[in-house]
């Protein structure tokens, strides 16, 4: 799942790049939703 993705419009061709993407935003995600 691309999160990344819809939110900057485009794709990046670096999966690595994604990964880190998707990884920054889920943490602190992650994070909210372990403190709420």
């Amino acid at each position: 799942m691309l999160v990344g993705a819809p939110a900057h419009g485009h794709i990046l061709p670096e999966p690595s790049v994604t990964c880190l993407r998707d990884a920054d935003i889920r943490q602190p995600l992650a994070q909210l939703a372990a403190g709420t």
